[in-house]
Formats: C-alpha cells, structure tokens, sequence
C-alpha cells in the first residue's frame, strides 16, 4: 500500500521506491485529506480544489507494452499487444483512497506509430487506462502516451517497440525511472532497455539542461516540477536511433515506500530452422528431421 498524507498545507507524497519485478500485485493507494479539513478520517475519492494544490504537484508517467503479462520491447507480428501506464504513472493531486492502479490520472491518449491514436478515459475512476493492438507488419515503432490528470495537467511518456517477423529478431527501446515522483535533491536511477547490432550508446536529457551517458545514469533535481526525460539508443555508427521518454515530478518534501512494476523484456531470437539429415547411403526420401542443438 502507498499512503500519501498531505498534513496541514504541505503536500508530503510518498515516494516510489520501484522493484522491477516479473510479476505483481495491482497496486493499492491511499492519500489523506489535511488534518485541518472536515472528514480527515474519512479520505474521499475526489479531488481537491486547483488552488489548494501546491506549485510542482504535476503527474508522472511513463509507457509499457504488455505481451502475456510480461513488459516486452518487442513483440512478434500479428500478436495482441496492450499498451498502457506503467504502476507508477499517477497524479500527486489525487485525494483520496483506491484500490486501482494510477490514481488521479482520468485519460490517457495514445499514437501508435502512426497507425492509431486511441483514447481511453475513466467514468467512475477505475476502469485500465489501456489500449489493445496488433501490430502486421515488421518494424520500429515509436509509443506516444499523454496522460491527463483530474486537474487536467498533461504528462507525456515514449517507448520504442520492434516488431518483428520470423526472420529476424532485434530489440526495441525503453527506460526505467526509479523514482517517477521523487523530491528535491534526491537521487534518481534512470536505466536504459537497448539491445542493439552493431555497438551502441544510450544517451540521456534529464530535462533541465543536464545530459550524462551509459546505461545506467543517475541524477538529482533542484527545482520542483514536472521534468521532460529523453533517451535516445544509438548505434555508433550512426546507422539507428531509437527513442524513449518519460515524465518525472519533483515535489519539495516526500516520504519513502515500495510500488512494483514489471522488468522490461526483450523475446529471444526464434530456433534455427529444422533441417533434414540422411544417414550415409540413404537417398533423399529416407531423410529424418533433426531439431539442432541449441545453446
């Protein structure tokens, strides 16, 4: 469970300490009214008034695709795919107590590639924020999501997925922000999902005129407020760029506790062809499949 508690005027939000784990438990939040309100023992689901919410408490978020209940970077063709937030895309401005994942976000709106802009909003603040997709034919393709919260502040996350067909098997592109809602001054781990051919170099903007390099990066905020994170996934040769965002929040005071979320994976190459094999002597109507040894 998350409990945000917002005592007096201050807005105290919890932050998230993600686990990347392969499976997990729907998340459970609760954020408390102020002390100096009326019902502080009964937390209600609504929303406080936009001005009673302190400067810098903007959404986080952040995309996945979701294959068999797994986070994958790619996927094969003509598979269904969902499309959604991750765990910890949420609104700080959310009052109030849910069992549903991503509280105070009421719509998220995709681009897929090109190809479909789907729009998926909440009527009693429950429903999954996510959008079904099939992809036919091979490629990379660049994930778009908005989010919009109960204020109607925007957040906006990416990822690339690679399709792929028998013949081949390559890799998409996404990143890990650990924590998306994090406080001043505080370090944030950012890790990139690339697997790429030839050699290749993640390079990072943390949205405040700070960049760094390298799978993993690390970096803390000064300021509060919402932060625009972009990854690119390059190859050195200069031959493939593939792209990744997400959106951080940056309150001025939090405390700690724990939600999961999924490791993002990429599926491994498909098996050799099976090739028939004839013993010596034998014509080719005497031959036996022999599936080759993998390693």
């Amino acid at each position: 469970m998350f409990k945000y508690q917002w005592p007096h005027t201050t807005l105290a939000v919890t932050l998230l300490s993600v686990q990347l784990l392969a499976n997990c438990s729907p998340a459970s939040y609760e954020i408390l009214r102020p002390k100096a309100r009326a019902n502080v023992d009964k937390p209600q689901n609504i929303a406080p008034e936009p001005t009673k919410v302190p400067a810098g408490q903007m959404p986080t978020a952040r995309v996945e695709t979701i294959v068999n209940g797994e986070s994958v970077t790619n996927v094969h063709i003509n598979v269904p795919t969902t499309i959604r937030p991750t765990a910890d895309t949420l609104s700080p401005s959310f009052v109030g107590k849910s069992s549903c994942v991503n509280p105070g976000i009421d719509r998220a709106g995709y681009d897929i590639g090109g190809l479909s802009q789907p729009s998926v909003s909440r009527s009693n603040g429950c429903e999954a924020l996510e959008t079904p997709y099939t992809f036919t034919q091979p490629g990379d393709y660049l994930i778009t999501m908005i989010v919009t919260d109960q204020l109607n502040q925007t957040a906006t996350a990416s990822m690339t997925l690679t399709v792929i067909d028998d013949t081949s098997s390559t890799c998409g592109f996404t990143i890990t922000v650990v924590p998306l809602l994090t406080q001043k001054n505080q370090a944030v781990a950012f890790n990139g999902f690339c697997d790429m051919t030839p050699s290749h170099a993640i390079s990072w903007d943390f949205g405040d005129g700070v960049n760094s390099k390298g799978d993993q990066a690390s970096h803390a905020y000064d300021k509060v407020g919402a932060f625009a994170v972009n990854a690119s996934c390059a190859a050195d040769d200069g031959s493939l760029v593939k792209k990744a965002s997400a959106t951080v929040s940056v309150i001025e005071d939090a405390n700690k506790t724990t939600i999961t979320i999924l490791t993002p994976k990429c599926t491994p190459p498909p098996p050799p062809p099976v090739k028939p094999a004839c013993d010596p002597g034998q014509g080719p109507n005497h031959c036996t499949s022999q599936t080759p040894v993998q390693h």
